[in-house]
């Protein structure tokens, strides 16, 4: 993998078409940000960063369990963590990685 100077991914094609194959290969569903989300995230108590309102938000309405390492979700406990421990899998397996012809 390469990153920029700020310490952030490149990815070598388009956008659309990595995340797709994410998708894909993972299997991922993606959810919509429903009414019932945001007016939720909007009640939660835990820290100050909404997207992290609207992740603990889709898990309650979902019922579902968060993979997450975050410290601050785990300490607000409004939702269920979990943590996948994927060391044992390489970076190439965990992250669909491309290489470019330079």
């Amino acid at each position: 993998m390469k990153f920029n100077f700020l310490k952030r991914l490149i990815i070598p094609i388009d956008l659309d078409v990595y995340f797709n194959l994410i998708l894909e290969t993972w299997n991922i569903n993606v959810i919509p940000i429903s009414h019932q989300i945001a007016i939720l995230s909007t009640n939660l108590v835990i820290h100050k960063d909404p997207a992290d309102r609207l992740i603990c938000a889709t898990t309650i309405i979902l019922n579902a369990k968060l993979i997450s390492k975050d410290k601050l979700i785990s300490k607000a406990n409004v939702v269920e963590v979990i943590w996948l421990n994927l060391s044992g899998l390489g970076k190439e397996q965990a992250i669909p990685t491309f290489q470019t012809s330079a």
